[in-house]
């Protein structure tokens, strides 16, 4: 079974988790959303649904690839108990998240950003240094996952062992 971080182990009972994914409300139109940008429109083995709720377990969890990943979706329990299962290979999910839209993700995010904003200023209060930090550094955090293109400016042709002109 998974290892969840330590600041995530509430995650493990599904009530909390339904009230996170829930977002207090924010997050209750995600699947419209994702609808409306036909995210499981080739889909044949992963929906939207099931893959969001992995794509959180991956980060509170010791998880770090995609090929873990798709191993926990298939065999940990945790994900299977949580919704977050699904039978797909390696190959198959870096392909389906290189195709899929990613503007649900930002509606999602949008909401989140709002409802922060929303807040009482006395909650806000209560947070640590330290809670603020994890909060920053969740707002800043770039995973890549195997299919991932980026397109690098020339001037970083060094870094990317080209010449600028094949970049």
């Amino acid at each position: 079974m998974s290892t969840l971080d330590d600041s995530c182990r509430s995650l493990a009972s599904p009530s909390v988790f339904e009230e996170v994914l829930g977002g207090a409300g924010a997050l209750s139109e995600r699947e419209e959303w994702a609808e409306e940008a036909d995210y499981d429109k080739n889909a044949r083995k992963l929906g939207f649904e099931s893959h969001l709720r992995a794509l959180v377990l991956l980060h509170t969890t010791a998880y770090e690839s995609a090929r873990a990943l798709t191993w926990a979706a298939e065999e940990d329990l945790l994900f299977k108990a949580l919704g977050a299962d699904f039978d797909i290979s390696v190959r198959g999910l870096g392909g389906a998240m290189a195709d899929r839209p990613i503007k649900p993700y930002w509606q999602m995010f949008e909401q989140v950003q709002m409802a922060v904003e929303e807040l009482p200023h006395q909650r806000l209060r209560g947070i640590s240094a330290g809670e603020w930090e994890e909060v920053a550094d969740l707002f800043g955090r770039v995973d890549l996952f195997d299919a991932t293109q980026i397109e690098l400016p020339p001037t970083l042709a060094d870094w990317q062992e080209t010449s600028e002109e094949r970049s």
